[in-house]
């Protein structure tokens, strides 16, 4: 995240994406750990993305997670 923000700084424009999971949004006893990693890319995401502004956007990906039965 570091060196793309950086980078974007640099050229003063573009787009950075993240590619989390909707388990940083819902979380189950079975995956706490899992959750709070993609919970903080999620916040992460959220700063880098007030801290660049226009016109730097910040994409994120939420894969679908299958857990098990």
């Amino acid at each position: 995240m570091h060196v793309a923000e950086t980078m974007v700084r640099s050229r003063t424009k573009g787009v950075i994406v993240n590619i989390s999971s909707i388990a940083g949004r819902v979380s189950t006893p079975v995956n706490g750990v899992y959750s709070a990693s993609k919970f903080a890319l999620e916040a992460l995401s959220e700063r880098v993305r007030t801290d660049l502004r226009w016109p730097v956007h910040i994409a994120k990906y939420l894969e679908k997670v299958e857990l098990p039965v």
